[in-house]
Order: C-alpha cells, then structure tokens, then sequence
C-alpha cells in the first residue's frame, strides 16, 4: 500500500493512504529511515495490519527520489529546470530577485478563476527562514497583473494545491500575492484583520521590486508584518481550514468512518469546546472523499415549524445535487409532509452515493430547551425525527446522521410529551469532544505562535494543557493575551515564551479576562441546563456531590470540566471553579469564626459605601445642597466639624467619619426621600439595617452564632439587591 504522511510526532504519526483510510505508524515500524528523516506531505509504501480493528502501517518505507520537505541545507537559488518563457519580463525579474530569498522550485501553467488568469510558482524556504516563520513546506507564489486587486485572486493559490499531485508538500497556511494593484499591501491588511480563517497572504505590487532601494530584507519584512502584526489566536469564529484545525483528528476521522458506514453520531460539549469546527471538518473529510455531506445550524431554523424544516432539507438536498423537485413548501403540509419526505429523497438519492446531514445547535430544535413553543413542547421535535428515522431504517443505505449540542439527552431521554422518544438510542456513537492532551496543545500554540513569532517551550505548553484542561478556545484565549503583552512590551521576535512570562501573564488574564470566557463557556449549561449547572455550582463552592444525579456527573465529566478519581470528583479548569466562587461568593457556610467575621466585614463595608453614594444622591435630588447639607449634619453627632466640610466632603471617608448608624439616621429622618428606592415600609428597613450594624467586626469579642449569622446573611443580602446599582 502507497500513502503520503499527513500528521508526524516524535514517536508515530498517520498517513492518508491511496485507498481512503487512514493508518497509524510508530518509529518501530520503519523500514529504510528513521521518524527524523520523515515529514509531513512525504511519499510511502507500507504493509498494512489490522490490530484490534485498527488499520497500522508495518514495514514503512520512504519513497526514494523524493526530498523531504524539511529545509535542512536549502539556500536561495532557482533550480535550472524552472522555465520562465510565459512570465513577463517585468516578473521574471521579481521571480530573480525572490530567488535571493527562497529558492525557486517550480514554475506553473496559468489558472483560469472565472475570466481571470494567474501565473503562478512554486518557492522553497531556506533553513532561516524556516526558523523565523515556521513555514516548512514550498510557498505558491500567484501572479495578478491587474491594475485593481480582485478578491477571486485569494483563492487561486487554495485552487492551484488542489491541482497539484504533491499538495502535501505545499503550504496551505501562507501564500505570496504579487499584483499591479499598488495599494495591494493596505487592501489585504484590511482584509485580513476580520478574516482570521483566512489563509495569511504575504501582498507585493510589482512596482516595489523595481524600486531602486529594493534589497531582500523587503521581503522579510513584509513578512515579519504579515505574520508578527496578525493574532491567529484570537479566533471567535469555528476553524474552517485544515491548516488552522489541531487535535482531533482522530475523532474526527472516527466520525467519518462511521458516517461512511451508516452510522449515526453525536458530537457533545460546552459551548466553545469546537463542535462547530468538528463538523466542518468532517464536512471537509467527507468531500475529499468524494461523499456527499450538507450542513444544517439548527439556530436558523427554530421558528420553522417540523413540515417546513423538512421541506428545507429537501431544498438544500435538491441544490447540493443539482436536481429539481417540484415542490413548493406549501405542499408540506402537516398532513402529508411524511410521505412527500420520502419521496423527494429517494428521487434526490437515486443514483448517488451515501448522504450525511450535519445538524449543529441541536438545543434549538430540542424538546424542554428549545426558545419556540412548538419544538420545547415536544410536538414538532417527534413529528421531525420521526420522519427521518423512519426514511434512514427503510433506506439504510442512503442516509447517515451526525447531530451536535450540548449532551446527548437527545439519545437518552426515552419518553417526550408522554410518547416514545424517536431518537431513543439511535445514536451509536454518542460521544463528547476530547480534550486536548500535552501533544495537542504543543502542536496548535507552537504552530500558530510559529507563524507570529512565539515559540512555546515544552513546560509552558504542559501547563498550558494543565491549568485549562485541555479546553481548545481557552488556550488560545491565554495566548493571545501573551502575544498582546509581547507586542505591547515591544520584545523582539521571534522569542521563547518562558515560564516567567506565562506566569506573569496568567495572573493578569485570570485577573482581567477569564471571566467573561468562562461565562461564554457555561453560558447554555447555566440557561438550559439547569440542575447540571446547580451541581457544578455546588461542586465548586463546597465540594460536595451528595445526592447528584449519575447522569448529572457523567455529563459534567464527558463536558471536561471536572474529572474523577475513585468517587471523588475536582475540576478540570481551575478558572471555571474560581469563576463559580466569585459569582456566588457567599452561598457556603464558613467554617471559622475568623471567616464569619471577614465577610461581615468586607459585605457590611461595601454596603456602607453604596449607603453613601445612595443618600448623596437621593437628598441632592430632594433638595437644594444647602438643605441636604443641613439635613445630613442633623444627623451627626459632631455638628461643629461637619459644618466645616463641603456638601460632597461630608460623604468623603478621608475627610469625615460616616459611621453605619449615621447613615441609618439620615435615612430614617428623611424617609420621605427614600422609601421608593427600599420599597418597604420604614420598620422593616430601620429592623434590617440594625441588624446589619449590630454585627460590626470591631465586635470580635464574641463569637458569631449560627442563627445570628443567617440573620445577618438575609439582612445584608436584601441589601445588597437594593443597593445593586451603587455597589457595582
């Protein structure tokens, strides 16, 4: 069996093999080479050996006639077999002047894109260059002699690799853009910058190369720009390139084969966890196979009702083959929708091969969470699953099904609205996504960070991996935040990220950033999933997993977020846990006096505060500063000192001393002025407040009983709520 490498470690690796599957190697399966001398996109023959229904590579052998495309010992030159005859003159030159670069390995024909032509050629880069920027396979060079940049010129370098038979051994991440167009440089930064999905495209006019002052540190440069200026961490949007996909692999490819052979999938985890970026994979994996696939985001789709969505399906099934049906969607009506389903697919189908339909944010369409009545109430949700469980049994070669959310309640829920669930067990793969391990963080931050500069060394990514569990989006949440702090310092890159920098930027994120990710990530769990999120919450803030469901449990693990050893349960993502404390910081009861004590203290101050700047407010707004001036020294019991001090000084703690009980008083002398904001009468608040001052700290002499310590908590917490918008 022959084969190309697509994925390399330091002790096995995969090969994409000429029959469609995949195969596992290690380095003791090699033949005529070791794993060093092996590379991604290299040629190979192999036995191969079923183990355990796994597909392995024994006996590997490198192809010969073939270089690596490791960049040992290449230096900048043309290889004298290039011929430039269909080039201008004007790009011969900018191909000779590249050559003092890269070295120039191939010349193309012309690409057609539409009525557009491009010249095109391939560039290899040196060992050096190969240092700075990460990139280690040949770079397409694409030519666009018009005087205004067209934007179908990005996507003739992504055509030209699908043309070649040694696509494995081009760069897929980067391409050089040479144009007439001179604002060519300002146009793609532009672009760029919203795009991160985007493959990053090195711009050059062909003016610039005829400049007198060109020398080959412009190449560089422009370079360092393009890739040092651009954060490939930061992406908010699902990965929808291969060259930007890291991990999960084979997951992805396990999704495929079971797809392949009618099998139908779940895809399961947290919001941001990747499930999005799982199916465009598999979408990606489908179609170089030559499979048919069509994705369906379900969050498009809620205000339909079932008959429609079905008619949706047949819509984009007629459009992915080319064929017409004769349906309008008034005639899926409820009545008849079921049997027109059948019909349309099977003439949609006849002929082709197996089809696999995507369904992504399944929580939309899901009974007891989705936002629209008709699928929460479960009616829409049986009549839509029915109707497609009853196709993909009677058809069973036509149809595969991969369904991605949160959980897999779908599959596991037997009844729904007092009748059987259609989707009961119907998944035979009913996974959440894995985590990453060491591996797999080493291989997206040092590829990404490769591209901007940042080399991650092995004990940084090990922590990495640790301290966020693995989560994909997490990760790179952190490093983005390092290469802001890099670039902010204006540290010179390329340069190694050291334990001292992480450290130093893992305390600034958790400080200033991972809230708001933690609060995207548990977002749906805490909306949709309600009991789930509860048991988290409890887990967090004392530990305890008494009376939590067993399903309950086993989600939060399949999530990753906590993990269990021998019955007894931790997080995962330490951030999440500490984002859970402070969320609810006061839900636990302390276990010391001195604990006690520090939150009277810290809740009972904060509220003082917020007392402060509330009456400051109201009185102003009641009466003129003088009168409100006289009416807060009313209060006071040192009327002579306080006559002394401005209206705002009189509410400054460094300059006057507000205690609790004055604030009480001015309350309660001008009720009138306040009762709206407490919406209680004057007993209930004056009792309330009392409460909240007679447990001051400065009363340590004593301890804090149980029952005057939830009297306290009550008191302070209604407070609290009052005062929500002078305490924030």
């Amino acid at each position: 069996m022959e084969g190309n490498i697509y994925y390399i470690r330091a002790h096995d690796g995969k090969i994409n093999g000429k029959d469609g599957h995949e195969y596992d190697f290690s380095r003791n399966d090699l033949k005529n080479c070791v794993i060093s001398d092996l590379y991604e996109g290299d040629s190979v023959e192999f036995s191969v050996l079923i183990d355990n229904g796994r597909r392995r590579a024994i006996k590997l052998r490198k192809l010969g006639g073939q270089q690596s495309v490791k960049n040992r010992n290449t230096r900048p030159g043309i290889n004298p077999a290039v011929k430039l005859d269909n080039f201008t003159e004007q790009e011969r030159s900018i191909i000779h002047k590249l050559a003092e670069v890269f070295y120039v390995t191939n010349s193309g024909n012309e690409l057609k894109v539409g009525r557009s032509e491009y010249k095109y050629c391939f560039v290899k880069p040196t060992e050096d260059f190969t240092e700075q920027f990460n990139l280690q396979r040949e770079i397409v060079v694409v030519f666009s002699d018009y005087a205004n940049f067209e934007p179908r010129s990005l996507d003739a370098a992504g055509m030209i690799i699908e043309k070649q038979k040694s696509a494995l051994r081009l760069e897929r991440a980067c391409n050089i853009l040479m144009s007439s167009d001179q604002n060519i440089e300002s146009t793609l930064r532009d672009i760029l910058k919203n795009d991160l999905n985007m493959q990053v495209v090195i711009p050059f006019s062909y003016q610039e190369f005829s400049r007198e002052n060109w020398d080959k540190n412009s190449i560089i440069n422009r370079f360092r720009a393009f890739f040092f200026d651009r954060d490939l961490f930061d992406q908010a949007t699902p990965i929808e390139k291969d060259q930007f996909f890291f991990g999960r692999r084979d997951y992805v490819q396990s999704l495929v084969n079971r797809a392949r052979h009618g099998e139908h999938s779940g895809v399961f985890g947290l919001r941001r966890s990747g499930k999005t970026s799982v199916l465009f994979a598999i979408e990606r994996a489908l179609e170089r196979l030559g499979e048919h696939c069509i994705f369906f985001d379900c969050q498009n789709f809620h205000l339909n009702r079932w008959n429609e969505l079905l008619f949706q399906i047949i819509n984009q099934v007629s459009e992915h083959y080319n064929k017409t049906i004769n349906r309008k969607e008034d005639d899926y009506t409820e009545k008849n929708a079921q049997v027109l389903f059948h019909q349309d697919m099977n003439v949609l189908l006849k002929g082709e091969s197996r089809l696999t339909l995507l369904f992504d944010e399944i929580e939309h369409i899901t009974f007891d969470i989705a936002k629209t009545e008709h699928w929460k109430n479960g009616g829409d949700y049986s009549l839509f699953w029915q109707t497609l469980r009853s196709y993909y049994q009677t058809y069973s070669d036509k149809l595969s099904l991969i369904i991605a959310g949160t959980n897999p309640m779908i599959n596991e829920t037997p009844i729904v609205n007092g009748y059987d669930n259609p989707m009961f067990q119907q998944l035979t793969n009913n996974t959440y996504l894995p985590a990453f391990d060491f591996a797999h963080t080493r291989e997206m931050v040092n590829k990404l960070g490769g591209y901007m500069g940042l080399k991650f060394e092995d004990d940084v990514c090990a922590l990495l991996n640790t301290d966020f569990g693995g989560h994909p989006f997490l990760i790179r949440s952190i490093c983005s935040a390092i290469n802001r702090y890099i670039t902010e310092k204006n540290f010179t890159k390329p340069i190694k990220i050291e334990k001292t920098i992480y450290t130093h930027v893992k305390g600034e994120y958790i400080k200033t950033e991972a809230d708001k990710f933690c609060q995207q990530i548990l977002y749906v769990l805490e909306h949709n999933y309600q009991t789930e999120f509860l048991s988290l919450k409890r887990l967090a803030l004392d530990g305890k997993d008494d009376n939590i469901d067993s399903t309950v449990i086993s989600h939060l693990i399949g999530y990753n977020i906590i993990s269990e050893n021998n019955g007894l349960y931790d997080f995962k993502i330490e951030i999440v846990k500490q984002y859970l404390k402070k969320k609810f910081p006061y839900q636990t009861i302390p276990e010391t006096r001195e604990e006690r004590l520090t939150e009277i203290m810290n809740r009972r101050d904060r509220c003082e505060r917020g007392l402060r700047k509330l009456i400051k407010t109201q009185l102003l707004a009641a009466y003129s500063k003088k009168d409100a001036k006289t009416n807060v020294i009313a209060a006071l019991r040192d009327k002579r000192k306080s006559e002394e001090l401005s209206y705002d000084e009189l509410f400054d703690a460094n300059k006057n001393e507000l205690y609790f009980s004055d604030l009480i008083k001015i309350i309660g002398n001008n009720w009138d002025c306040f009762k709206n904001i407490f919406e209680r009468d004057q007993r209930y608040v004056g009792s309330t407040l009392n409460i909240i001052n007679a447990l001051r700290c400065d009363s340590h002499a004593k301890d804090v009983s149980d029952s005057d310590f939830a009297q306290f908590r009550a008191s302070i917490g209604w407070l609290e709520e009052v005062l929500q918008d002078f305490i924030a």
